[in-house]
């Protein structure tokens, strides 16, 4: 066949692309959350329906999928213990559970006292929160999330994200991600 010898001699012999240098990727630069600006940010969220969310997340060093995640079955008081087993994320608008990023994201942690105390303290806030909402409690739907909205329900990342800010404000801190 004429055409097909033709165009098997049309080829580029190389990838052209493989002799060009790829552009430089500016490294980014963040800004970690000291130890101290940790604790800032901690007395900072004093007394906030956040509190033990942003406990747990920075004394326990999750991301905040981990931390969306935890249901109150992840928690073991007794053995001062939470398991890290799913990653919670909105995607496309529905919340879906996921499998944590890596194998080795997947651990039991140890609770240091001041994670029980505020994992205790937000329990009551909880349950207290469920018997306002009576029937209306959504927390059941979603295998007992223990950090919820209100109604049971789980928070966004956005909502998480922008409380976070707030707390850097007022802590009196640069802003930053809360992944950083």
């Amino acid at each position: 066949n004429a055409l097909g010898s033709a165009m098997k001699h049309s080829l580029v012999g190389r990838n052209a692309a493989a002799l060009a240098d790829a552009p430089p990727v500016p490294a980014r630069e963040f800004q970690a959350l000291t130890p101290y600006n940790a604790r800032l940010v901690l007395e900072a969220v004093k007394g906030d329906r956040l509190e033990a969310l942003f406990t747990v997340a920075l004394a326990l060093g999750l991301r905040q999928s981990e931390t969306l995640g935890i249901r109150w079955a992840d928690v073991n008081v007794d053995a001062g213990t939470v398991s890290i087993r799913r990653t919670l994320q909105r995607v496309n608008g529905a919340f879906t559970f996921f499998p944590p990023k890596t194998v080795r994201s997947r651990r039991t942690i140890a609770m240091p006292d001041p994670v029980a105390t505020a994992l205790h303290q937000h329990m009551k806030r909880q349950l207290e929160d469920r018997m306002v909402m009576g029937a209306a409690w959504q927390g059941n739907a979603w295998g007992s999330l223990v950090f919820t909205d209100e109604a049971g329900g789980p928070l966004t990342s956005f909502h998480v994200s922008h409380r976070f800010k707030k707390l850097l404000q007022l802590a009196g801190l640069s802003p930053m991600r809360y992944h950083d």
